[in-house]
């Protein structure tokens, strides 16, 4: 019975190292990966930038636990948070956001995160542009089958120039 508790001791502590051993990613994994998420990235700005707020939500998750953390509001789904941005995108005839610096972190073969600082400007339908202003991002990336989804995101922003 003893030897019995021992060899189940010593099969538990295996677990953990086993588990992590499959969760390595290969540094050419992780270059992969980043690329893809980076290329990602490019398109929501670019298609922020044109103000098409469909494009710039179709790399975020519809998922249950999808949570969007702006400025102070947190919507808890992805219907909430594309209804509001839909909302703020019809005023705009532009935008003009430049992403200064970024890291991106490749955590598991599903799981990334990409932390951002930049500025904005955007222009309305007007032609009135906005005084620039810094933002900050922090985007939890999780493959869903295929495709690469923002499940969890966070931007907030500072005073605009001049203020």
């Amino acid at each position: 019975m003893l030897t019995l508790r021992i060899v189940v001791a010593m099969a538990t502590l295996a677990l953990p190292s086993r588990a992590a051993a499959s969760t390595q990613v290969s540094d050419a994994e992780k270059s992969r990966i980043a690329s893809e998420i980076e290329t990602i990235v490019q398109v929501i700005v670019a298609a922020a930038n044109a103000v098409d707020v469909d494009k710039a939500f179709a790399h975020t998750s519809s998922s249950s636990d999808f949570r969007l953390a702006d400025n102070g509001t947190v919507y808890d789904s992805r219907e909430a948070a594309l209804a509001s941005f839909r909302e703020g995108f019809s005023k705009l005839h532009s935008q003009d956001i430049r992403i200064a610096d970024y890291h991106l972190v490749v955590l598991t073969r599903d799981l990334a995160m990409y932390t951002a600082k930049g500025s904005f400007t955007g222009t309305d339908k007007s032609g009135k542009t906005s005084a620039s202003t810094p933002f900050a991002w922090t985007w939890l990336w999780r493959r869903e089958g295929t495709q690469w989804k923002v499940f969890n995101a966070h931007q907030s922003f500072g005073p605009a120039e001049g203020q």
